[in-house]
């Protein structure tokens, strides 16, 4: 099995992280937490032109038609970067789901807009009682003529706040979780600025028109298809967050001088950094376990890996992150310096999908990489 990267890949690699060492400076960045909108619209309309927005969509509703390893060649780069956009949000979530469980039709009119970066999505599934639960839920649909009318409140939707739709999860009459698209116009939104600086909504829908996706086969069975994408995509984009913190905290070492010379020259401290950059790798070696674990025809060993990729990728995440901000000291933890913001992103992506705990509890029980493999 070829492991390394197809050409096409590092171009798309190479494109991403050019145009984002030029747009995503720590102070535009910082700019760009600042404003009202969070994120940048320009960069935005510049995903699209480079076909972003759709990458991982059919060619016949616009998108790109590319897999996992495309897609996680541009997490890796945003992970770097600290990007702010709602990629995870509208592309790999609300559109995802979309591609996994609505009808052609429904497709054809969502999926295109989105790739062409007129469309805004959002996934709500996370309710307060829920915990990491699919079914867990309290959101109501009911049937109303042709369409459905949705009651009840999703909490921490990533993106949730500039989404001009939003893809929910609720139970219906007969007991079942079924997936609705509801406009944003009908929503009551909360928004706020979450701790890694993306911004998120918590979201009332109070008898809020909606219309049901399609699904062919099972909601759930789509929803949890879509959040195994989801996880290796995060997996990758914590592995390029790991990777800057590090070479941060390596140059800094190299740059700081106490006692008349670097620091970098403290035995003690260059094991720590060893230690980082073991950590690193062996994430990016999950990593890569993940998104070759989405072309597994077992579901349930498919999961198992995914899960078990991000149990380490999580754990080795908080090790670089906590760190890189305490071998640099009182900068670290600085709003102008950029180290804090990564373990922030960092400590954000660990509570995302599922937290350590959950993933332990679930690998467990599924037996471990052991039984799965």
């Amino acid at each position: 099995m070829d492991l390394e990267l197809t050409d096409e890949q590092r171009m798309l690699g190479e494109t991403l992280t050019g145009l984002l060492e030029k747009k995503y400076d720590p102070n535009a960045r910082l700019a760009l937490i600042e404003s009202d909108q969070g994120w940048s619209r320009d960069l935005w309309r510049q995903y699209a032109e480079l076909g972003l927005l759709g990458l991982p969509f059919e060619e016949q509703y616009g998108g790109a038609g590319m897999g996992p390893g495309e897609l996680a060649v541009v997490f890796e780069a945003f992970g770097r970067a600290l990007v702010l956009e709602p990629y995870l949000a509208t592309v790999v979530l609300g559109g995802g789901v979309v591609a996994a469980a609505g009808s052609p039709e429904q497709k054809a009119e969502l999926l295109p807009r989105i790739a062409a970066g007129e469309l805004l999505l959002a996934f709500a599934a996370t309710e307060a009682r829920s915990r990491w639960s699919l079914t867990e839920i309290e959101t109501s649909a009911v049937a109303d003529g042709a369409g459905w009318r949705i009651s009840g409140q999703k909490i921490a939707v990533v993106g949730g706040d500039s989404a001009d739709a939003v893809v929910v999860t609720a139970r219906t009459p007969e007991g079942t979780v079924g997936l609705f698209l509801v406009d944003a116009a009908a929503v009551r939104r909360d928004p706020y600025r979450m701790q890694d600086g993306l911004r998120g909504a918590d979201l009332l829908f109070d008898d809020a028109p909606a219309q049901a996706l399609d699904a062919a086969a099972d909601a759930l069975a789509a929803v949890e298809s879509v959040l195994d994408v989801a996880t290796a995509a995060l997996c990758a984009e914590a592995v390029g967050a790991m990777e800057r913190a590090l070479w941060l905290t390596v140059d800094y070492l190299k740059t700081r001088v106490q006692f008349g010379q670097p620091i970098a020259v403290f035995q003690s401290l260059q094991h720590r950094a060893a230690n980082m950059y073991v950590s690193l790798e062996q994430s990016r070696s999950m990593a890569l376990l993940a998104r070759l674990a989405l072309a597994d025809d077992s579901v349930e060993h498919r999961r198992t890996m995914v899960r078990a990729a991000k149990l380490q990728v999580d754990l080795a995440a908080r090790h670089v992150g906590q760190e890189a901000v305490q071998l640099h000291g009182g900068i670290g933890m600085t709003m102008e310096y950029p180290v804090g913001h990564y373990l922030k992103r960092l400590t954000d992506i660990g509570k995302t999908i599922a937290d350590v705990d959950r993933l332990t509890e679930l690998v467990g029980a599924a037996g471990g990489l052991v039984a799965a493999s």
